[in-house]
């Protein structure tokens, strides 16, 4: 996982973190994972204000064609054994 904060955006709204609203600061966590949900890989954005530190989502929903989910299986079985 790969931290990117990209400071202040053009815009205001409500925190991600703490819900409070305002101006809003941008952080991405990019994967290095193949998905359909982005291009080139997956990545999770967080929108927070300034006194926030975001953090890492505990859990996430990625979007697979059948052939991607078929060769992280294959993948998976290969180092199993």
């Amino acid at each position: 996982m790969r931290r990117e904060s990209i400071g202040q955006i053009p815009a205001v709204g409500k925190c991600d973190c703490c819900g409070e609203y305002g101006q809003l600061y941008r952080t991405y966590f990019h994967y290095n994972i193949k998905c359909q949900c982005h291009s080139p890989n997956h990545f999770i954005v967080k929108d927070h204000c300034k006194m926030c530190v975001p953090v890492e989502p505990f859990e996430q929903k990625i979007t697979f064609t059948t052939e991607q989910l078929k060769e992280l299986e294959e993948m998976y079985e290969v180092s199993a054994n």
